[in-house]
């Protein structure tokens, strides 16, 4: 009975993290609802705290969209969820009954957003920290609509001690971006719009319709946001510099070839990016390093700028470091298919997903000094989105 209920588990993460990376037609294959209660509390240290919810409105939302999404679905939007205000610097954010934060000195275990407890079949993933260390922003995918992974944008903010959807629009996003100020959102929409969401006050700008849709952009600083725009020759885009005023965009790399995905270095000078192989390149001069990879994702720079990390398809998780040597060094017991890595922000550590164990993957933590791991086992869920406190 123990080992059904582990595989019904593992089927039905694995199929919320199909579907939250647009490929819900075969997550809707997979998805199985084991039936289980769960205890949506607040758990640090020794303190439990309980954590209340207001009623969960359901709302008929009618899609526009050309894509294989029914024309009218009727789907419950997350509704305002309180909790005790949390201090989260040094947490990782993972994706377990909803949003949870754990701390690996206590290894004590906060549920923020408690997907069972609201009463919604979705998965919450894509976290991104402010640079403030009090914001997560994030993504709750609805998985009910067949072949349709759309859901809501969403922000917990620690230090009010609640989460809230940013938006009422029910739609496709990319993962999230925010602006060094940590006032700004930056994302794109399955149809190319680049858009901007200032968090306090829920303005929302379209700042350029020419975007690649549902690829995710980035902050050059806090008044431009650095996205990929297709020339409309197949395979083949540019990389722009677009200011917040809807000015005249500044074309960064011209013409490459199957552009995907990069990642600005936090000093702004170097870029990753990948083009059919990995490269590194100087903004300044253009003198670029091909690394020779044949499958990269989840590009990220250490907080120092020191390492770049990735993940090479099945090949499991990189590391470089580019100002000593181009040098790349593989770890394949980490990193699993759909998963993501992150940064911790001393830049000696990342957290990353280990393989399988008795069944179930953990997170672990890599040592990048003493070139170790360690495991912290904290969910029994299937925990697909990774993200480390900026501070």
């Amino acid at each position: 009975m123990d080992r059904m209920r582990k595989l019904q588990s593992v089927l039905m993460c694995l199929a919320a993290l199909l579907a939250a990376s647009c490929g819900a037609n075969a997550a809707n294959a997979l998805l199985v609802q084991p039936s289980r209660q769960v205890e949506a509390t607040l758990a640090v240290a020794s303190s439990t705290r309980s954590v209340p919810t207001e009623p969960v409105p359901t709302a008929i939302v009618t899609s526009t969209s050309e894509s294989a999404c029914p024309p009218s679905v009727t789907i419950k939007p997350p509704s305002m969820s309180r909790f005790d205000t949390i201090e989260g610097s040094g947490a990782i954010a993972y994706s377990g009954d909803g949003l949870e934060l754990v701390f690996p000195q206590t290894k004590s275990t906060i549920i923020v957003h408690s997907l069972t407890r609201l009463g919604l079949d979705g998965v919450d993933g894509n976290f991104v920290w402010s640079p403030s260390g009090t914001r997560i922003a994030f993504l709750y995918t609805d998985l009910r609509p067949e072949g349709c992974p759309r859901g809501y944008l969403m922000l917990a903010d620690l230090s009010q001690g609640e989460v809230h959807p940013l938006t009422p629009a029910y739609a496709q996003y990319s993962r999230l971006a925010w602006s060094p100020d940590s006032e700004w959102l930056a994302f794109t929409d399955e149809v190319g719009h680049l858009k901007v969401m200032c968090v306090g006050s829920g303005e929302e700008l379209t700042i350029s319709d020419q975007a690649l849709g549902l690829s995710t952009p980035t902050w050059l600083d806090t008044k431009h946001v650095v996205y990929i725009r297709p020339t409309g020759v197949k395979n083949q885009a540019d990389l722009v510099s677009q200011p917040l005023d809807r000015s005249a965009p500044r074309i960064l790399l011209k013409n490459v070839s199957q552009l995907e995905e990069f990642s600005l270095s936090p000093d702004g000078r170097s870029m990753a990016y990948f083009g059919g192989a990995l490269y590194l390149v100087d903004i300044q001069s253009g003198n670029m390093k091909n690394l020779g990879l044949e499958s990269s994702e989840r590009l990220q720079w250490s907080p120092n700028g020191e390492y770049l990390l990735g993940r090479g398809g099945m090949a499991g998780i990189y590391l470089v470091q580019p100002k000593v040597s181009t040098t790349v060094t593989q770890m394949s017991f980490l990193g699993l298919p759909g998963s993501q890595q992150t940064w911790a922000p001393d830049s000696r550590q990342f957290a990353a997903l280990i393989g399988p164990d008795d069944g179930l993957p953990s997170i672990g933590i890599y040592h990048v000094d003493t070139q170790t791991f360690e495991k912290l086992s904290v969910t029994v869920r299937f925990p697909h989105a990774l993200a480390w406190s900026t501070r």
